[in-house]
């Protein structure tokens, strides 16, 4: 008998300041492969660094996030960081393992891309590793005029136009929360 995935209800909403302690909670989530994929280096944890990060960058309006939650966990997130020019704007993303495959991702991305855009950003980067071809679907499946710019250091390099923000924010920079069920992903184990 094949075992049955349950489905799951994910709640987007923007991130919170107690999120950043969250995170060192929510590593339980992430394979080492998919931390390493977003933080450089093979890790188990959630960097120290990188939570120190978020914290003053957050404090100077220059850092936000959309954050998947998901049974008392954030379960994925993806952030967008000021340039030196307020215009353009760094986006990344992290979706726990049994979370992906199934458009949180691209959810996420297109979240946190309007956050992006009621603070004024522009134009939206992305750099993703070559061998990491989830997150290039995910960034190509929110931003239809995604532009590659270049392959540099094991890198692809992206770019989005933004639209002008409308007078009319979506939910999520009102600060609202959005409900997403996902679709059962099929358990791994073997049938019987």
């Amino acid at each position: 008998m094949a075992s049955v995935a349950s489905v799951d209800t994910v709640r987007l909403r923007p991130w919170r300041p107690d999120d950043a302690d969250e995170l060192g909670r929510a590593a339980a989530y992430f394979s080492p492969r998919a931390l390493a994929a977003r933080f450089g280096a093979a890790s188990t944890t959630i960097p120290d660094w990188y939570r120190a990060h978020i914290v003053e960058a957050r404090a100077r309006g220059r850092w936000n996030a959309c954050v998947a939650h998901s049974g008392g966990r954030i379960v994925g997130w993806a952030e967008y960081g000021l340039d030196d020019d307020p215009a353009h704007a760094d986006i990344a993303a992290l979706v726990g393992d049994r979370y992906q495959g199934n458009g949180l991702g691209t959810r996420l991305v297109g979240q946190v891309a309007s956050l992006a855009r009621a603070g004024g950003v522009r134009v939206l980067h992305a750099q993703i590793r070559v061998d990491n071809p989830a997150a290039r679907k995910a960034l190509y499946a929110a931003f239809p005029n995604l532009r590659y710019t270049e392959l540099q250091d094991g890198q692809w390099h992206y770019a989005v136009d933004l639209p002008h923000a409308s007078n009319r924010p979506g939910s999520m920079s009102r600060g609202r929360s959005d409900d997403i069920t996902l679709a059962p992903r099929p358990s791994s184990s073997p049938t019987t």
